[in-house]
């Protein structure tokens, strides 16, 4: 069975149980760091069993969440293409062809050049903290006029699998991203950095700007609002490519503390499956009906809707709300690197990986599972 800790999305958070019921059910939060659904790219397939695809969701830290909805959906697209998810557009879902762009780059952190560290996704890394750091980035943009362009950043808040954090030492979540006019100022995008807490890859497409500027470089103004960690910064085109797509659907959902909470996930309603700390809720979807085709892959996205807020302890004073679960955690996750190691090993084609392969593919499979881990906590 594939585990699906249940922070697999930025979404409402409130210390108060009652405050983030009224902002999720209001939908009052900026839509850039909340959404109402989440498009959750799972780094690996789910195995179908004879009877179904088997899920579990599991609360692992001292919070209580409400979920409202989820859906499990399979898409078909060409070997050569990759599935991007972005909740802030119209089309959530999209299968593109990406290609690196070969532009003449600098890139200087607080005036020190960071050209190296952001040129190769390796283990070389730029960290920030807040209000303090800024990196200046310059791109050659002549021959770029007529493309759809993307900076394609990856970075992280923190995660129990990049080797140079703690997954509990940061304490917001995004980056200002602002650009030099042709008056030589700066002037800050609607979008910022801000990847979502499971998936550490930003696109930003940046292509209005390119044709706005008369210069023949863009230059980027990267403004920490919190500690975070930045691993490359490229630029890219993409083409959109078509793709098949279904909705796997969900046969049952029995709760540890609940029991049958099937009906309270199937649409956006505001009835709730509720999770504690240590609750689990088992789901079986359906087998898939798309056939595989010759040259094509296939890709699995999670899609959810819900709030949570911190454990309310009065109404659970079983419960422990102690720091020991951060221990727990940090003992679990060295066992699971093990796991995830033997794992990548069995389905990698490569001869060789390092531990950021490891980051990369498995990103934040660190909490739950020992065995077919899929998503996890952040």
């Amino acid at each position: 069975m594939d585990i699906v800790e249940n922070d697999v999305m930025s979404t409402y958070y409130d210390d108060s149980y009652a405050q983030a019921k009224k902002l999720y059910e209001t939908e009052a939060w900026d839509r850039l760091k909340y959404s109402i659904f989440d498009y959750y790219r799972m780094r690996m397939n789910p195995i179908v069993y004879p009877e179904g695809i088997k899920l579990a969701i599991k609360e692992i830290e001292p919070e209580e969440s409400h979920i409202d909805m989820i859906e499990l959906r399979r898409y078909i697209l060409p070997e050569d293409a990759e599935l991007i998810t972005d909740t802030n557009s119209d089309k959530p879902v999209k299968a593109i062809r990406r290609t690196a762009i070969q532009s003449k780059m600098s890139c200087m952190f607080n005036d020190k050049d960071c050209l190296g560290e952001m040129m190769k996704d390796d283990n070389r890394v730029v960290y920030g903290a807040p209000w303090e750091d800024e990196m200046m980035l310059k791109f050659d943009i002549s021959r770029l006029r007529d493309k759809q362009v993307f900076l394609t950043v990856d970075s992280w808040q923190n995660s129990p699998l990049k080797p140079q954090t703690s997954p509990f030492d940061a304490d917001a979540k995004s980056l200002e991203l602002s650009f030099m006019d042709d008056n030589w100022a700066f002037s800050r995008l609607k979008k910022d950095i801000h990847p979502n807490e499971i998936q550490s890859e930003s696109n930003i497409e940046v292509s209005d700007i390119i044709k706005q500027i008369k210069r023949n470089d863009l230059v980027l103004k990267i403004t920490w609002t919190t500690k975070h960690y930045i691993g490359s910064i490229k630029l890219s085109t993409t083409e959109e490519v078509p793709f098949d797509s279904e909705k796997i659907p969900l046969l049952s959902a029995k709760s540890t503390r609940e029991g049958d909470v099937h009906g309270n996930m199937l649409i956006r309603d505001h009835k709730y499956a509720h999770t504690v700390k240590w609750d689990s809720i088992d789901l079986l979807f359906d087998k898939p009906k798309l056939t595989l085709t010759e040259n094509k892959k296939e890709n699995y996205i999670f899609v959810s809707s819900w709030f949570y807020s911190w454990l309310r302890t009065y109404k659970y004073p079983h419960i422990s709300v102690d720091e020991e679960w951060k221990n727990d955690l940090n003992d679990y996750v060295a066992e699971l690197k093990k796991v995830l190691m033997k794992k990548w090993i069995k389905n990698s084609v490569r001869t060789e990986f390092n531990y950021q392969d490891i980051s990369h593919d498995c990103r934040f499979n660190a909490n739950l599972s020992l065995q077919n881990v899929i998503l996890c906590d952040r």
